[in-house]
C-alpha cells in the first residue's frame, strides 16, 4: 500500500512538471513570436527599413557578381588589374590579351595533328 502511495505520489509530481514545463514552453514561444512581429515591424519602417532593403539589394549584387565572373569555365580580361581579373577566384582560367595569340596557335596547332581513332 505505501509503495502505491509513493508511485502515485511521484507520477502526479512528474505530471505537474510537465505542465509547468508546456506552460513554460508556451511562454517562451508567445515571447519570442511577440519579439519576432516588433523586430519586423522595425525593420519594415523608417530609416531601419531603408538601410536593411539596401544592405540586402547591396550583398544580392555582389553576390550576383561574383557568381558571373566565377562561373564561366574560362574568361577574357583586359589587364591584371581589372575588376573582371581581382574577383576571379581561378586567375589560371582568365585569359589576357598577351596570351591570345598563343591560345589560337595551340587550337590551330591541335586541328592539324591527326586524331586517333577510338575503340
Amino acid at each position: 500500500m505505501k509503495l502505491a502511495s509513493e508511485k502515485l505520489k511521484n507520477l502526479q509530481a512528474w505530471n505537474q512538471a510537465q505542465e509547468k514545463k508546456q506552460k513554460l514552453r508556451q511562454q517562451r514561444f508567445e515571447q519570442f513570436k511577440s519579439n519576432l512581429f516588433y523586430f519586423g515591424r522595425w525593420v519594415g519602417s523608417g530609416r531601419s527599413g531603408t538601410a536593411m532593403f539596401f544592405t540586402f539589394a547591396a550583398s544580392t549584387l555582389l553576390c550576383g557578381l561574383m557568381w558571373g565572373f566565377n562561373e564561366p569555365s574560362a574568361i577574357s580580361c583586359t589587364t591584371e588589374k581589372s575588376l573582371c581579373y581581382q574577383l576571379r577566384l581561378d586567375k589560371k582560367s582568365v585569359i589576357l590579351p598577351s596570351q591570345e595569340k598563343q591560345i589560337l596557335e595551340n587550337y590551330k596547332r591541335s586541328l592539324k595533328q591527326p586524331r586517333r581513332r577510338q575503340k
